[in-house]
């Protein structure tokens, strides 16, 4: 009986050494990872003292990522930004997910992704202190269903316009404001931000005008080698003025 316990409890700990190098080697990949990404700049604030030390990759002009840039500065976040070029987005190698914004955290394995998602995480984790960060992601489960039309995946979270306040008693007021701010962050997510693109890229000359003011704000020239910023440029206005043609047919009563 002493042998076999002797043995099992060899076989465990060879296990979990294993486990422990497998998840260190995995852990010390994601950091040599980031660490030969270029940052574009780090904000620090005095005030942080959530222990998150967010990395925000995003494009400066996306209205998704000045969402999640506006919660993390007026909640007085520290967070480093990587630009990501938006055409090779070798910046997000990391992960099968192609979209902008992404942020990531020693606190928790996986990317945080939508950013209607990771304003609502990260607004949970400040108004539950007694939450992990892994527990108030816990809280925002993932729905994978299928598109009636085309018969693909799609995959939401279907609370991810709420902030968990849990057992903390809001009164008449605070609900209201709630749930107008529910609404609002909603609208702008399903209308508002479908209206951006046939605006600005009515045109080639439009749109290219607008890949080079992008260009211009998101330092592109500092960020990314010539051949990558002309690509993106020229592609990518592309691109967005074929998209933008179908957009102005489903939003037409709403685009001058």
């Amino acid at each position: 009986m002493r042998l076999f316990a002797s043995m099992r409890s060899f076989a465990c700990a060879s296990f979990l050494c294993a486990r422990y190098k497998s998840l260190s080697f995995v852990n010390l990949q994601q950091q040599n990872e980031e660490q030969a990404v270029k940052l574009s700049r780090k904000i620090v604030s005095n005030v942080d003292k959530s222990g998150l030390s967010l990395r925000l990759y995003q494009y400066q002009t996306c209205p998704y990522c000045c969402k999640v840039r506006a919660v993390l500065d007026y909640f007085g976040f520290s967070y480093e930004v990587v630009e990501v070029n938006p055409v090779t987005r070798s910046q997000i190698n990391f992960t099968d997910y192609k979209k902008v914004p992404i942020v990531r955290t020693p606190c928790y394995e996986h990317p945080l992704i939508e950013s209607s998602l990771i304003i609502s995480i990260l607004a949970t984790y400040l108004v539950k202190p007694e939450l992990s960060f892994s527990d108030a992601v816990e809280l925002y489960p993932k729905h994978v269903s299928k598109d009636a039309k085309t018969g693909k995946e799609v995959t939401d979270w279907l609370n991810k316009y709420f902030v968990m306040w849990g057992d903390t008693k809001l009164d008449d007021g605070q609900m209201r404001d709630v749930r107008d701010e529910r609404e609002w962050r909603e609208w702008v997510d399903t209308h508002f931000v479908h209206l951006i693109s046939p605006n600005v890229y009515r045109t080639w000359s439009d749109s290219l005008a607008t890949f080079r003011w992008f260009e211009q704000v998101g330092e592109w020239e500092r960020n990314f080698p010539t051949w990558e910023r002309v690509l993106a440029v020229y592609v990518g206005a592309a691109a967005m003025w074929g998209i933008s043609k179908r957009l102005k047919k489903r939003f037409a009563s709403y685009c001058g």
